[in-house]
């Protein structure tokens, strides 16, 4: 699952540099920073991102312990994961993250632009510092206990039970991110009691895209041109021929065609023209 994860991730961004030379460069640049909250989430989608988050949680809930056989004798070795190899793990719990802001976005609306990337941070830094300053160490009991299997030929026996991970690491992890979340929204309400509603509304635009894209330069005569590295992101394959342009999209399973006007009729400035020229024209309050 991770390696899926993983190659499906850079495929995404491989395409989305694609684009990049396809438009000349007039995307918008700071839409990319959204790769994991909208598009691993509409490529790849929230089951595999669980899989993976919670792989993370399970790392940094268990103790490393390696066998090791010396002469005709074995016995457990403690090894201690190198920093880096914590911290990353406790960056995959950002996952978990992503998804948990993805499902509160039917509530948080225009708030999680503001706190969406505080709350990230936040959990990362206290995942970090958890896993450091209270490792999880390993339990061992030595209890021997044996019973009959069958009488008079088999006995079985058990010297003792030891424990790796714990439950409650597990927990106490989920807490944090659920916990963060809470306090990160509380936060951007009293910050910011009053934000400017979203102007699109289309079924075509994910609801991460929706409220996490800037898109404000993008909007010309109430419709929003979507850059192509931002359509794809949002799930919409484009391909263009001369003044028109074909889409696919993988959201909804539809195919799109919608002919471009031209940005010499329009009396554009120079932003507005480029947004014409390279954008994917989407109405907005497009409620069908």
């Amino acid at each position: 699952t991770v390696v899926y994860i993983t190659g499906m991730v850079i495929a995404i961004a491989s395409i989305a540099l694609v684009y990049v030379g396809l438009s000349h460069g007039h995307i918008e640049v700071l839409n990319l920073l959204e790769l994991q909250r909208v598009g691993a989430m509409v490529w790849i989608g929230r089951p595999l991102l669980v899989v993976r988050s919670f792989t993370a949680v399970a790392l940094l809930s268990t103790s490393t312990l390696q066998l090791v056989l010396k002469g005709t004798l074995s016995h457990f070795v403690v090894v201690q994961d190198p920093w880096y190899k914590t911290m990353l793990a406790a960056n995959e719990v950002t996952w978990l993250v992503a998804i948990v802001n993805d499902i509160a976005m039917a509530w948080t609306q225009e708030y999680t632009m503001y706190y969406a990337t505080l709350n990230s941070l936040l959990v990362w830094l206290i995942v970090v510092t958890l896993s450091f300053v209270a490792p999880i160490d390993h339990s061992l009991t030595i209890a021997q206990e044996c019973s009959m299997a069958q009488v008079d030929f088999q006995v079985v026996c058990a010297s003792g039970t030891l424990s790796i991970g714990y439950l409650s690491r597990v927990v106490t992890m989920v807490a944090i991110v659920f916990g963060c979340n809470a306090v990160c929204f509380a936060i951007a309400r009293i910050l910011a009691p009053h934000p400017a509603p979203s102007k699109i509304n289309s079924i075509f635009i994910y609801a991460g895209a929706r409220y996490l894209f800037v898109s404000t330069t993008w909007i010309v005569d109430d419709v929003y041109y979507m850059d192509r590295v931002s359509a794809m992101l949002n799930g919409i394959l484009t391909v263009r021929f001369k003044r028109t342009m074909y889409g696919m999209d993988v959201k909804l399973w539809r195919a799109l065609r919608v002919d471009l006007p031209s940005p010499d009729v329009g009396g554009w400035d120079d932003r507005r023209a480029i947004a014409v020229q390279y954008g994917l024209p989407v109405i907005i309050g497009d409620d069908i």
